[in-house]
Parts: C-alpha cells; structure tokens; sequence
C-alpha cells in the first residue's frame, strides 16, 4: 500500500479529526475544529520512516510554531487495510505517541 503520498486521517477525543495531505515534498494537516492547519517538509529516511521538518503555522495559534530545527519523526509501525499504525518521536522531547491513522479520507 502507497503511504508515502495520498490522504490521510486520525482522531483525537480533544481536537477530532486531523486531515493529512501529503505529497512528494510536503506534509499538510488541517483541523477545523481546532482551527490549525501546518505545513512540513516531508523527506522519507527508509521504506517505514519519514520526517516532518520545517513547520510553517498556515492557520491557528503562533504558539503552535515550532523552534527553528525542530523535527518530528515518524516510524509506521505496521500497515493493515486501511489503517497503519505510527509511533511519532521529536528531536525536542522524550515523548513517544503511537497513533492510529486512516489511509484515505
């Protein structure tokens, strides 16, 4: 299955649903009832690992901007219909978050 490209959604109890758009050099997640929306650089390390770079707030909270170098990175636990499961890390924190993610909208 394509996850490099394509749509992409997850829920959260607090913020609801996050749309992910990603393309060949660009990462976007938009979440109307939070009203947030970002834009990354996206690059990919391996087959089952990408990193998301340069965050650009595009709509929502200047808080939410990231210190320059930041990076967050992303290991796609496993892949099964369409659901994959990845465990997000930064370069920032000692926080680890595995989250379920919808392939499609």
């Amino acid at each position: 299955m394509e996850v490099r490209t394509g749509t992409f959604h997850f829920f959260n109890k607090s913020y609801g649903k996050t749309l992910i758009k990603r393309n060949k050099k660009h990462h976007i997640e938009t979440n109307k009832q939070a009203n947030y929306k970002a834009k990354f650089d996206v690059s990919w390390v391996d087959s089952c690992t990408y990193e998301l770079s340069n965050k650009e707030i595009i709509r929502g909270p200047e808080s939410l901007q990231s210190k320059p170098g930041y990076i967050v990175k992303v290991n796609i636990l496993w892949i099964e219909g369409d659901s994959m499961k990845v465990k997000t890390t930064s370069n920032m924190s000692d926080l680890e978050v595995e989250t379920l993610i919808k392939i499609g909208k």
